[in-house]
Order: C-alpha cells, then structure tokens, then sequence
C-alpha cells in the first residue's frame, strides 16, 4: 500500500466513533468499523494534549507510516480512526509500529463488527 486513505468529513468520525469497537494501548487508541467496501481508511488524530504543533506532526506522521507500512487490516474495508495519546511524544517509529500492532492483534483476535 502506497498510498494512505483517508477519512475527511467530521461525519465519517462521528460515524466510527458511535458504531465502531474501540481498542486502546499505551501509545493509541483505534476505533474501527466495517465500512461495506474492499479498501481501508484512516482517520489520523492528535489533540494539543499531546503537545505543540511540531510534536503534534511528527506524531502524525509516525502514526502515517505505521500505516502506509502495515497494508491491508483483513479481506473486507474497515474505517479506522487512530487516536495519540501523550506517551507517544518522545517514541520512535519502532515504538509506534508495534504499538499499532498490538491494536492489530487484538483487533484480529475480538473479531469487530460481529
């Protein structure tokens, strides 16, 4: 996957916050939903809690390609929204990584949308 999809419209948030199933570790939280097509897409977030602009963007970026790396969640499309809580201020890539791939885990073993 070269390309991240992503949500834009408050709408689509809202969407996956109310009906979607929610997993959280030190570093995220990650809801999901099925969203009824073949592709997956992400909403990325990351409040002034975290810190200022420049820590918020790098944060983002890492949560990006902990996503552009990982590819296809399952067979069927899944709306995603991920959430950085504070500790993720000072990690690394690695960190997030399996950050995000613990939720993945998890995600997987609880099976959503049942």
């Amino acid at each position: 996957m070269s390309a991240v999809i992503t949500l834009k419209s408050r709408f689509d948030f809202d969407r996956v916050y109310q009906n979607g199933r929610s997993y959280a570790n030190r570093l995220l939280i990650m809801y999901v939903m099925p969203n009824g097509t073949t592709s997956d897409r992400y909403g990325l977030v990351v409040s002034k809690k975290v810190g200022n602009s420049v820590i918020r963007h790098r944060a983002r970026r890492l949560m990006k390609e902990s996503v552009r790396l990982t590819g296809r969640i399952g067979e069927k499309g899944y709306d995603v929204v991920l959430i950085a809580r504070p500790g993720i201020r000072d990690k690394k890539m690695a960190d997030v990584d399996e950050a995000f791939h613990h939720l993945l885990t998890i995600m997987r073993h609880k099976k959503p949308g049942r």
